[in-house]
Parts: structure tokens; C-alpha cells; sequence
């Protein structure tokens, strides 16, 4: 078993028993949600940087959420005010197999009303200030 599947299942079971021990019901969760949380301590550089830049309603006084669930997605930060996604995107993503899943995502959120931009983690530490400018026009 990988390292990345043996944490994922630990977090899993450790979620389920701390919600299961504080709670009189049993609660229902999505392994989104666990898996949500596990991706928290797993955040690149680009997202570190773009974070630091979203965080704390320092665009237009706009509040946004990091790794929030959208249907079946966990996206990388969301403004349900502005109904925008940002997702900042690694290699895998540029491969034909991951282009196919991103545009059914993109297309399911986009029939949702929501606005996906993508950003390349290279775009993102080369080019922050010139991304923020893009993100401020959607807002």
C-alpha cells in the first residue's frame, strides 16, 4: 500500500471514530470530506502563495474558501459570493486523460452557475500579481 493510500485511511478512520465519539447520532460523511481534509496538509507552493493573496477578504472584500467540496469535486479555493472556482494546476492535469476530466468538472460546475478559472502552478509563482489582476475582473 502507498504512503499516500496508508495516511488517507488513517485520516479516514481517525475522522470517523473522533465524530462517532462526540456525537449521540451517527453521522453520515463523504470520503471527499476526509479526503478534503488529508489534501489541507498537502498544499503545493502555488497554492501556498495564491492562498496567502485570497485569504482574509483581501480581494474586493471577498470572503474565499480553501479545498471546499462542490458535488462530487473538491476544489482548490471557491467565492460563493462572486459563484467562482479557482483551481491551480499541476502536470497531471495537462495530460489528455486529466484536459477530458477537468472539462466534464468545468462543464458540470459551469451548469451550476459557477465560473472555473485554472491556473498553472508555474503561472502562479511567475506570475502572481498579473493572476490577482484576472481574479479581481471576476469579481
Amino acid at each position: 500500500m502507498s504512503m499516500k493510500i496508508g495516511c488517507f485511511i488513517l485520516c479516514y478512520h481517525t475522522i470517523k471514530k473522533k465524530i462517532h465519539q462526540n456525537s449521540p447520532q451517527k453521522h453520515v460523511f463523504s470520503l471527499a470530506f476526509v479526503f478534503g481534509l488529508s489534501l489541507q496538509t498537502r498544499r503545493t507552493d502555488a497554492e501556498r502563495l495564491l492562498w496567502s493573496k485570497l485569504r482574509n477578504k483581501q480581494l474586493k472584500d471577498k470572503q474565499f474558501y480553501r479545498q471546499k467540496i462542490i458535488c462530487d469535486y473538491i476544489v482548490d479555493f471557491f467565492c460563493p459570493k462572486a459563484d467562482l472556482v479557482i483551481e491551480v494546476d499541476g502536470g497531471q492535469h495537462y495530460s489528455s486523460e486529466g484536459k477530458e476530466r477537468d472539462g466534464v468538472r468545468d462543464e458540470r460546475m459551469s451548469r451550476m452557475g459557477l465560473k472555473v478559472l485554472r491556473f498553472s502552478d508555474y503561472g502562479v509563482l511567475k506570475n502572481i500579481d498579473g493572476l490577482i489582476d484576472v481574479i479581481l475582473r471576476c469579481l
